[in-house]
């Protein structure tokens, strides 16, 4: 499913770039045909809003207070989806919100086309529709892929665009010598390993993406009308249909507090697991196999008290070389901070990938268990005070 951990970097980086042709195209075609008014940029509705307060134009003021409300219910509606359905077990919560999405812009096509078609000006009946639209798609795609990424403006874009410009130029500064010919040389090698570049290369393509979405449509509403938003439409359909076939399996914490039915099959009790160990589950819901989630971004789900982290694999799991680098850096980065990562794998072919993976030597064979209570043994072990001073 589409969740906050489910994409790599360039997994995201083909969403955000998609989604974000289709907040530019939605804002353009939304700021001509409802006469200046942004379905997706409220920082100019919110100036607006601002200047039409000060002129004492009341009609405006409420019309610009009911985009941005609409904007706002958006939001909140995508969370609400993606909170409720994790705790009721939907399978794609955020496929679900961009569906709900698919049906606000459907409904905005023929709600204005049939009120331009009997000469009726687009009002409040119809401006919510868009406007709702945005604010599920820019709190979806924030939930999927972080604060970093924004599709219906650009504003934050830009600016961290340029914070990130200056720390790699810095680091290249940095890290290079010599001649300027030569500097240059070594920059443009460098570059691609530092994480600044890889975020720039996303925040252009957004940015960029974003112009020219507003760009197609401008010239698609001149051409075709509002049978333009055809388009953008048919993109969040595939982006939805992609995830329904090859979905992402879930990735939750195992409460400490509860008993865990598939703990207690191995005679673990996971209320008597030290603090200090946390232990996650990927979950394989359905018979089709499902990816694994991004590993890379294990170590922001633990604290920095927590000195031993489990993750079982359930069956039915595929890992990609995208997975396989993830929990490379990801065992490296919690060793850093000194906890260590243990990985319960009960099937034999996803245990020889990982064991044969680029991961393994990093990981340690004695930290990669075939079954619950080697692991549980093993994080045990781990997080002892007097087995870790040993192991400094």
């Amino acid at each position: 499913m589409l969740s906050a951990t489910a994409y790599t970097l360039r997994q995201k980086a083909r969403l955000a770039v998609s989604l974000a042709t289709v907040g530019g195209f939605i804002d353009a075609v939304g700021f001509i045909t409802l006469a200046g008014i942004f379905t997706s940029n409220m920082t100019g509705n919110t100036a607006a809003l601002a200047a039409r307060f000060a002129e004492f134009n009341w009609s405006a003021v409420f019309h610009f207070l009911f985009v941005i409300g609409a904007f706002f219910a958006g939001t909140v509606i995508s969370s609400m989806i993606a909170a409720g359905g994790q705790r009721f077990g939907i399978k794609s919560v955020y496929a679900l919100a961009l569906s709900l999405e698919l049906v606000l812009l459907s409904a905005f096509l023929l709600s204005a086309q049939w009120a331009l078609g009997h000469g009726i000006r687009p009002g409040y009946a119809i401006i919510w529709l868009p406007a709702m639209a945005m604010g599920l798609q820019n709190a979806t795609i924030t939930q999927i892929a972080g604060a970093v990424v924004r599709t219906t403006h650009v504003t934050g874009v830009l600016t961290d665009l340029g914070i990130e410009s200056v720390q790699l130029l810095f680091w290249l500064r940095d890290k290079t010598s010599g001649p300027l010919l030569q500097r240059l040389r070594s920059a443009f090698s460098l570059s691609t390993k530092h994480t600044s570049f890889q975020r720039l290369i996303l925040l252009a393509s957004i940015w960029g993406s974003f112009t020219l979405g507003a760009g197609l449509g401008v010239w698609s509403v001149h051409r075709f009308g509002l049978h333009c938003l055809i388009g953008p439409i048919a993109l969040v359909m595939f982006i939805v249909g992609l995830d329904m076939l090859h979905p992402i399996a879930e990735m939750h914490e195992v409460d400490h507090g509860r008993d865990d039915l598939e703990l207690k099959r191995y005679g673990i009790d996971s209320g008597l697991l030290p603090a200090t160990v946390r232990v996650f589950r990927i979950k394989a819901r359905g018979r089709r196999r499902r990816k694994v989630p991004d590993l890379g971004r294990l170590p922001e789900k633990v604290g920095a008290d927590i000195r031993a982290l489990i993750v079982m694999f359930e069956e039915g799991l595929h890992l990609d070389e995208n997975n396989m680098v993830g929990l490379r850096n990801a065992t490296t980065v919690l060793r850093e901070r000194g906890c260590e990562l243990v990985l319960c794998v009960t099937e034999s072919r996803l245990f020889v990938a990982i064991q044969e993976g680029p991961a393994a030597g990093v990981l340690g064979g004695a930290n990669l268990c075939p079954d619950p209570e080697f692991a549980v043994a093993r994080a045990i072990e781990l997080a002892q005070p007097h087995f870790r001073q040993n192991v400094a």
